[in-house]
């Protein structure tokens, strides 16, 4: 796996955040290249939103896969998982401050390809620290008046 760590200060309070988040839609909407593809549903309080398949475009090649909410904590976390070629698990961590929210974004990928560590490290942080940046200030974004 590797792991890439970021974060950002949002405009709203920690509630506000939180409650943003709390929807497997959101990964989708804030990633780059990431397409809603399907609902499937899981039951639970959440309905629809708690199971979502995507189609997302590597290099001009798309991935099918599924995201899914695996855990929260009210106004201080949410991790989305990734299912698929390429899983990943991504836990977003809401902390208050005086002007918003902290919000920390932890990015953990995979791959079912074989290929070394050193390699999978090196080409998923070259594709993917800058969409992690760009996730934040998307989410950022929501927030802005």
């Amino acid at each position: 796996m590797v792991r890439i760590v970021d974060s950002i200060t949002v405009p709203a309070p920690v509630e506000q955040v939180y409650q943003f988040m709390d929807a497997s839609i959101r990964m989708i909407e804030l990633t780059p290249g990431m397409q809603k593809s399907g609902d499937l549903g899981g039951g639970g309080a959440k309905g629809k939103e708690s199971k979502v398949e995507y189609t997302y475009e590597v290099t001009g090649m798309p991935i099918r896969g599924v995201v899914e909410i695996t855990e929260t904590e009210q106004n201080r976390k949410v991790t989305y998982s990734l299912s698929g070629p390429t899983p990943g698990t991504f836990t977003w961590k809401f902390t208050p401050e005086d002007n918003g929210t902290k919000v920390e974004l932890e990015a953990e990928y995979g791959s079912q390809m074989p290929m070394p560590d050193s390699m999978l490290a090196f080409f998923t942080k070259a594709y993917n620290e800058n969409n992690i940046k760009v996730m934040l200030e998307r989410l950022r974004d929501q927030f802005k008046t």
